[in-house]
């Protein structure tokens, strides 16, 4: 009830009182305005574009994940949005729910996130193809790579990941089971610029398979 009257009337007809003027002229607008959001709503619930947000590291997936990518950008209503980070911000972004998915360096450093291996690859020691040992290596059954060991390395010089990177972790174990602790002429932070600047200062570096296409010329490293 509002408690003001609306209508004026008699005896065979009625009249808006001023309030019934007012209330009239917003209820018309209230009932407009209802229609066109359900007609809006209608609409998002077939319209609506879902952005699924995937962060990556520099790892030897990237092809895969420009795949998923493409493949999820063909579904209907789907929109995808691709950041390179660090496998750490990657795993810290995934916790505060700013990426939905996530391709890192394992292992993971937290054990509230799951997680699944999808490629295994070995860490190779490239040198550069002037390198006096650079064809000293003897054949290796488990791999189509020669092997070879890293402590005939100790003098030379390295571009390394930066410290903190996991393949920078794994790089850094190698040396230590060698027993020494190499030369490092300059660090990167990803995987494309360790190789460039090895090829460039002429050192050696430590790479997985997928990255060695990568390189300017096939022929100036080994």
């Amino acid at each position: 009830r509002l408690g003001i009257q609306l209508l004026d009337r008699s005896k065979r007809s009625f009249t808006l009182t001023r309030a019934g003027e007012l209330y009239y002229g917003y209820a018309k607008e209230i009932s407009s305005l209802k229609i066109n959001l359900e007609h809006e709503l209608e609409y998002a619930k077939y319209n609506s574009c879902e952005t699924i947000r995937i962060g990556f590291a520099c790892t030897g997936l990237r092809k895969t994940i420009y795949n998923v990518a493409q493949i999820l950008n063909q579904q209907e209503h789907v929109q995808i949005s691709l950041a390179e980070l660090t496998s750490a911000d990657i795993e810290k972004q995934l916790m505060s729910d700013k990426l939905d998915l996530g391709f890192i360096t394992m292992p993971s450093r937290t054990h509230e996130l799951i997680t699944k291996v999808l490629l295994e690859e070995e860490l190779l020691l490239a040198v550069p193809v002037s390198h006096p040992l650079a064809d000293a290596g003897s054949p290796c059954y488990k791999s189509e790579f020669p092997t070879i060991n890293i402590s005939n390395f100790s003098g030379d010089n390295f571009v390394l990941r930066d410290t903190g990177a996991r393949c920078r972790t794994c790089a850094d174990r190698l040396f230590a089971e060698a027993g020494f602790t190499p030369h490092i002429c300059t660090t990167a932070r990803n995987n494309f610029s360790c190789l460039e600047f090895a090829e460039e200062l002429g050192a050696c570096t430590l790479i997985t398979k997928s990255f060695i296409q990568n390189l300017k010329s096939q022929a100036s490293m080994r």
